[in-house]
């Protein structure tokens, strides 16, 4: 659906994150270079669709 980068912490970037939706319509995060625990995963998922993540997409 979306990449995007994400800083979670002040100082701590994580870039190119993708943004998929599930066919149970909740979305998910992944990242290449790092590994999110699930909850963490979720939030930036919300924080992305809120800030219109859900709405673009890629090539």
């Amino acid at each position: 659906m979306a990449v995007f980068d994400a800083e979670v912490t002040p100082g701590v970037r994580l870039l190119n994150l993708s943004l998929i939706r599930k066919p149970d319509g909740s979305y998910r995060v992944f990242g290449d270079a790092c590994r999110l625990d699930v909850g963490v995963a979720n939030e930036l998922a919300k924080a992305a669709v809120a800030a219109g993540g859900g709405s673009h997409h890629d090539g």
